[in-house]
């Protein structure tokens, strides 16, 4: 969906400044530098040791998907998309590691889900809340 903002067409849907996943996932580089994912082929996808650490958290799939670099349109960064990027989100949904924002579209990290993405991937987020 499209809305007229400050004389330019923008593109409105989730806003999602503080997802570590899904639409506005924001670790990419420190999930790649942690051997966490890897980009083949154009495609985003978890490594052995990625998938591991899904799995610890009980995320099991029969086949998991790819994901694939997106630009996030408010914030000018990419972020992880596709399936992969669904998936991780929605099981950050389901973990109660993200809530939506009443009154919101947008998606914000719990305080469980700053502490458990430090403890468990490395990724430290200062912004949540």
């Amino acid at each position: 969906m499209r809305r007229r903002s400050g004389g330019r067409w923008r593109r409105h849907g989730p806003a999602t400044r503080t997802s570590p996943a899904g639409s506005g996932w924001r670790g990419g580089r420190r999930w790649r530098r942690r051997g966490l994912i890897a980009l083949r082929n154009g495609a985003l996808g978890l490594t052995r040791r990625g998938q591991e650490r899904f799995e610890s958290l009980r995320l099991r799939v029969a086949r998991w998907p790819e994901g694939k670099p997106c630009l996030d349109w408010t914030e000018r960064k990419h972020h992880l998309g596709g399936a992969l990027g669904a998936l991780l989100t929605r099981h950050l949904f389901e973990l109660r590691w993200l809530a939506r924002r009443e009154g919101d579209c947008a998606v914000r990290l719990t305080v469980a889900g700053t502490r458990e993405l430090d403890r468990r991937f490395g990724v430290r987020v200062t912004d949540a809340g």
